[in-house]
């Protein structure tokens, strides 16, 4: 599973304040960071598995620096429409009452 460090959640919650208006708890941004992180970690092995030609092509500086695996545009495309797919679902979901806490979905119940 991909590592995520406080910078990174913290990196997340000020995108979505400038980007959407959103303000999320440490304990939101750091679960909403995990699922999305953790959905794109699932569909890139799965993508490399598909299509692993896409991958021997590399990137780098002319240094020697560290080589990555290059992404298509169209690859690009795709992560960023799932991006507002997901985004779209947590929305929704959030409206309906349910509440994303550990990596689970649960309806909030009223008091």
């Amino acid at each position: 599973m991909v590592h995520i460090t406080p910078e990174t959640v913290a990196n997340f919650k000020k995108m979505f304040k400038e980007k959407y208006g959103v303000e999320y708890s440490d304990s939101e941004a750091w679960d909403a960071t995990h699922n999305l992180l953790g959905a794109f970690d699932l569909l890139l092995k799965q993508d490399m598995k598909q299509n692993p030609h896409l991958y021997k092509k590399t990137n780098s500086d002319e240094q020697g620096g560290v080589k990555k695996p290059a992404l298509t545009d169209e690859s690009i495309k795709a992560i960023s429409e799932l991006g507002d797919v997901l985004r779209g679902i947590h929305n929704r979901l959030i409206s309906e009452g349910y509440e994303i806490k550990d990596g689970s979905i649960t309806k909030k119940t009223q008091e």
